[in-house]
């Protein structure tokens, strides 16, 4: 399968957004088993923007493989519960939702996004943009539909067979939270799903995976 053309357009569109919010500064949150997460005040909103970031020996088949592997969420993005694609639009572009669990007195979340995938020619950094579309199906008694989301998970390749692996996330849990689940979403939420990834890419199923649509 071929991927789609990425229009002039969404790439000046997106250069300009990711211009004006890296000239925010970063600020550190955690630092611990080579996993970096920072955030910064969301120059749009009254959201803030979380990072996290490390450094892996893998490749770039592996991660689309996990990522794609929509099933398998539960056993390694944080609080996971229950995820699927709900509809495969094409090789590049699908609808998600996703359950999440939340701790007691708190109700659940859920979320649905659309999730757009592409490949820099160039530099080979591969990059999935999940966008929130909270009524793209109706709400699921017992959660909470998270009403806002922006997320990115972005690969870039370095030498000797490692990516740079960057996630960034910008979200409105929607309903009444507390500011210490906001604070645990904020820094651990990113934190152990980077952990767990880095466990389960080592799985055969993922390690030796290989993805015929992308260069490594």
């Amino acid at each position: 399968m071929k991927f789609k053309s990425v229009t002039i357009t969404f790439l000046l569109f997106s250069f300009l957004i990711s211009a004006a919010q890296e000239s925010e500064a970063w600020k550190l949150l955690k630092d611990e088993d080579g996993i970096q997460v920072y955030s910064k005040p969301d120059i749009y909103s009254d959201m803030k923007i979380i990072k996290a970031e490390t450094v892996a020996k893998t490749t770039l088949s592996t991660l689309i493989a996990l990522i794609r592997d929509a099933e398998n969420h539960q056993n390694w993005v944080f609080n996971c519960t229950h995820a699927e694609i709900l509809e495969l639009i094409d090789s590049t572009d699908w609808y998600y939702y996703a359950q999440t669990d939340a701790p007691w007195p708190v109700s659940d979340r859920d979320v649905v996004t659309k999730v757009t995938f592409y490949q820099d020619k160039d530099t080979k950094t591969v990059t999935f943009k999940s966008t929130g579309v909270p009524d793209y199906i109706p709400q699921k008694p017992g959660y909470i539909r998270i009403p806002e989301t922006e997320s990115y998970w972005i690969f870039e390749p370095l030498d000797n067979r490692k990516i740079n692996i960057i996630f960034k996330l910008k979200i409105n849990l929607g309903g009444s939270i507390p500011q210490w689940l906001t604070n645990m979403v904020i820094a651990k939420g990113p934190y152990n799903t980077i952990r767990n990834m880095l466990f389960e890419i080592e799985k055969p199923r993922y390690k030796y995976a290989y993805c015929e649509f992308i260069e490594e």
